[in-house]
């Protein structure tokens, strides 16, 4: 009984103090959705998301990249629908989100941090990663594939440059649905920006179009 109360004193304190920073490994870079914006829905595209993940936590990972890819695609030109929403679509959209790590090294990690109250840090790395299989109204199909890490450190000493990982990891899937979208434009997918009638377009900090 001592013993698991010590585990759970350790645990607690080591929440409340170990800062925790999460950083992107670099190779998906960031992306403006004003670079591929189109001034109206000119594809219906039926998306559908699927996740796997190992790494356990609170983090909604399918609630994050649907919101993420639906919110490009929109951009991008496309009136999102939902599978079985429309009986012809301009294109159907499957997207596959994987977000790896070891478990066993994330428990022996974090074990030895809380053990020292944070002193020593604890490291958690992730490996992300987003495919997707277009088929369009034709018949044709093309496949897509992007990935990039994300690390995240615990310690007492990063307390004053502590973030969110989620808001990381979710960071990280919309640049990765910008890049899908924008590469969907570049191969006729979706249409491509200057190729629509101009009607101004505003996207809110959400990425939510105000055409207005």
């Amino acid at each position: 009984m001592g013993r698991r109360c010590y585990l759970i004193v350790v645990t607690a304190l080591s929440g409340v103090l170990g800062g925790c920073y999460a950083y992107r490994g670099g190779a998906i870079q960031h992306i403006d959705p004003s670079t591929f914006a189109v001034p109206r829905m000119e594809r219906v595209v039926v998306s559908t998301v699927k996740v796997e993940s190992n790494t356990g936590g609170d983090t909604d990972l399918a609630g994050m990249t649907t919101r993420q890819v639906e919110a490009a695609l929109r951009v991008a030109g496309a009136d999102v629908k939902s599978s079985g929403a429309v009986a012809d679509p301009d294109a159907t959209l499957t997207v596959s989100v994987q977000s790896k790590g070891s478990v066993a090294a994330q428990i022996l990690s974090g074990a030895i941090s809380g053990f020292t109250f944070t002193i020593l840090p604890a490291y958690a790395g992730v490996d992300v990663s987003l495919d997707a299989d277009a088929v369009t109204r034709d018949g044709s199909r093309r496949h897509y594939h992007y990935a990039d890490t994300c690390s995240l450190w615990i310690e007492l000493f990063l307390l004053p440059v502590a973030n969110s990982p989620d808001r990381v990891i979710e960071d990280l899937i919309a640049d990765m649905s910008r890049s899908l979208a924008r590469d969907l434009q570049r191969d006729g997918v979706l249409p491509q920006p200057g190729t629509a009638a101009l009607a101004p377009v505003h996207l809110t900090d959400d990425l939510r179009i105000d055409r207005s």
